[in-house]
């Protein structure tokens, strides 16, 4: 495990050791933006060793270890992923597959995004301080994002592996982990290009 990332990991037991409740505050992209820039989930470090143990098993390429991209251009980076994630998710939507507000969190980058419900897709929101109460939660890493968005790792196998995890009732649990096998089909690609073209695609970003 390089030096970057062996500190996140250590910080995060730190965290998880520390007694503290709820959501810890972090930044992930070296202090450019404020203190509230984001949190660090009490289960990240599941996210965490289950992305260590992919890359030694071959299912996620050794760049999932690899540092941040720092400053702005990391965080333009992830937006632009998320935004990606957002149009899958619409497409998904479209085909008539229901499923509450979703927020996820990029562990790794303390970044929290949410997609929210509208009639026939999702409203993407990057940079959010945290979920809203009713929101089914994602936790994972960016890695694992490029991963699903780009159709190399089905949605079932990031969950069973445990480089995605999903907070909710068990009702909105299978209503997301269906709409994720869905949108991150390798077939999809073609729908998202579609969905991003009409006016019920990704409508704004966050900051």
């Amino acid at each position: 495990m390089d030096r970057s990332r062996r500190r996140f990991v250590s910080s995060l037991l730190a965290a998880g050791t520390s007694g503290a409740s709820g959501l810890t505050r972090a930044c992930g992209f070296d202090g450019i933006f404020d203190a509230g820039f984001g949190t660090i989930h009490p289960r990240a470090i599941e996210v965490a060793l289950a992305v260590r143990r992919a890359v030694a098993d071959g299912l996620l390429p050794q760049s999932a270890l690899a540092p941040l991209t720092p400053g702005e251009v990391g965080l333009w980076q992830a937006t632009e992923m998320l935004k990606h994630l957002g149009r899958r998710l619409s497409a998904a939507r479209a085909t008539g597959l229901q499923s509450p507000d979703v927020a996820l969190l990029c562990a790794d980058a303390s970044l929290w995004a949410r997609y929210v419900a509208n009639a026939r897709s999702f409203d993407t929101l990057v940079h959010v301080d945290k979920p809203a109460p009713l929101d089914a939660i994602v936790i994972t890493d960016l890695a694992v994002v490029a991963a699903l968005t780009q159709g190399r790792l089905p949605a079932q196998t990031a969950i069973t592996r445990g480089v995605l995890l999903i907070e909710a009732s068990e009702h909105d649990a299978g209503a997301v982990t269906a709409l994720l096998a869905v949108a991150c089909d390798e077939r999809a690609s073609a729908a998202t290009d579609v969905s991003s073209k009409t006016p019920w695609g990704p409508r704004s970003v966050r900051w």
